[in-house]
């Protein structure tokens, strides 16, 4: 077992501070091609395939990585952002933020969470 304490979030060579909380997921579409000859059992075949990074902690609007998030949602740029889960080995690719929450209590600090969806290949890193 690997502590996520260990875990980096980099917008191109630039951390993204403030940050706690971190996952990432994979989507391989299926496309049913089930034909008349197969038995009555259905054929899938993968068909597109995307990768979505929800990142949360607190906001810091004078860090350099979380103004890149904001910047490339309110102009619809991609951003590019590599998540080492482990601190060594993982994924970058290329994300268009999908939403960003911010939240304020008055027992706590300012909250902000993203969702970055993939938009293109992704490359695996290993340290």
């Amino acid at each position: 077992m690997l502590p996520g304490k260990n875990a980096v979030i980099k917008q191109g060579a630039t951390a993204i501070n403030g940050l706690n909380d971190a996952g990432i997921s994979f989507d391989g579409a299926l496309i049913d091609g089930t034909t008349f000859s197969d038995g009555g059992w259905k054929k899938q075949i993968q068909g597109l395939k995307s990768g979505k990074l929800s990142l949360s902690g607190f906001y810091n609007g004078a860090d350099t990585g979380q103004v890149a998030l904001y910047s490339a949602w309110a102009n619809g740029a991609n951003v590019s952002v590599t998540y080492l889960p482990d601190g060594t080995n993982g994924w970058t690719f290329d994300y268009k933020v999908s939403s960003m929450n911010m939240g304020a209590a008055v027992a706590g600090e300012v909250s902000v969470s993203y969702e970055l969806e993939s938009d293109g290949a992704v490359s695996v890193v290993s340290g």
